[in-house]
């Protein structure tokens, strides 16, 4: 009787349980069909667009470079291409060197400009620019940018190496770029690359960075002088060793050239 009693105790105490515990929290997922699937994520679209262009750029550019020497990259509002390879750097280096400029580049130009306007640009970037390196790192030889050459390290007479046009910002940054570039002119000698490079740095995108080079109207023969003369200032160079050196920082052969000229060699 003791034990049906304790029996009958618990019986009751678990039913009072049931009634006073709260209800269990309803399945939302399983009331509305809308949220069953996992949520997709925002950031699937944009690596599928640029798997897509990445295959497609390549395929783009194979008669100059393999696969594995095309980087492609999003530098804020620029999709950037760097092309390097070692048979086109041996024939660029050696090209430099001679003073002359590498075979059919003429038609490389214009190829590699035309294809920078046709390439599909990563998602969230409006340009495409292309450079022409002896490696991934390396010294730039060829820039062009949404179908127009840039900057062509053999062709010294262009406006684009000699003397700098000039041409009004359509954005702040640009803006802001150019007005910079101005400053550091002011206060020591660039190359053209070293300037673009130096702007870069400085957190501008490509495009500002070769915009404000491009039009800050420096004389590229003038600044190799100013360099040159710099470096005659710190320390003893013969007039080849010179000319390497203005060459490492950026300026063409012939601007290094003329620079070396300009101090007296």
């Amino acid at each position: 009787m003791k034990h049906k009693l304790v029996s009958l105790a618990l019986t009751a105490m678990l039913l009072l349980s049931a009634c006073t515990a709260p209800p269990a929290a309803a399945n939302t997922d399983a009331a509305d069909p809308l949220n069953s699937a996992a949520p997709v994520s925002e950031s699937v679209l944009p690596e599928v667009n640029k798997e897509s262009a990445v295959v497609e750029i390549t395929a783009s550019l194979a008669d100059y470079a393999a696969p594995e020497y095309i980087s492609i990259s999003n530098a804020n509002s620029i999709t950037e291409i760097i092309l390097f390879n070692p048979e086109t750097a041996v024939q660029l280096i050696k090209a430099k060197a001679s003073g002359n400029s590498p075979d059919e580049w003429a038609y490389t130009k214009d190829e590699l400009a035309a294809l920078s306007a046709e390439l599909p640009p990563l998602a969230g970037t409006e340009q495409t620019a292309i450079y022409l390196k002896d490696e991934k790192d390396g010294e730039i030889y060829l820039t062009v940018l949404n179908g127009s050459v840039i900057f062509d390290q053999f062709e010294s007479l262009t406006p684009s190496q000699n003397q700098a046009p000039s041409a009004t910002p359509s954005t702040l940054g640009e803006k802001n770029a150019l007005n910079q570039a101005k400053n550091y002119l002011a206060l020591m000698p660039f190359s053209y690359e070293g300037l673009v490079k130096q702007l870069e740095f400085e957190g501008y995108t490509s495009s500002e960075a070769i915009f404000a080079a491009t039009n800050c109207g420096a004389d590229w023969n003038e600044q190799a002088a100013k360099k040159a003369e710099s470096y005659l200032d710190l320390m003893s160079f013969s007039r080849q060793g010179l000319i390497d050196q203005l060459e490492f920082e950026g300026f063409t052969t012939t601007q290094a050239e003329y620079g070396a000229s300009a101090v007296g060699y």
